[in-house]
Protein backbone atom coordinates (compact mmCIF):
# COMPACT_ATOMS: atom_id res chain seq x y z
CA UNK A 1 0.00 0.00 0.00
CA UNK A 2 1.37 4.10 0.17
CA UNK A 3 2.78 4.31 2.81
CA UNK A 4 4.09 7.88 1.70
CA UNK A 5 0.49 8.73 1.62
CA UNK A 6 -0.36 7.91 4.48
CA UNK A 7 2.19 10.26 5.80
CA UNK A 8 1.51 13.10 4.11
CA UNK A 9 -2.47 13.11 4.98
CA UNK A 10 -0.79 12.98 8.53
CA UNK A 11 1.18 15.94 8.26
CA UNK A 12 -1.19 17.88 6.62
CA UNK A 13 -3.92 16.90 9.23
CA UNK A 14 -0.80 18.21 11.81
CA UNK A 15 -0.15 20.99 10.00
CA UNK A 16 -3.59 21.98 9.69
CA UNK A 17 -3.96 21.77 13.42
CA UNK A 18 -0.92 23.13 13.95
CA UNK A 19 -2.01 26.82 13.97
CA UNK A 20 -4.87 26.33 14.86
Amino acid sequence: MCERRAEREMKNAVLLSGPK
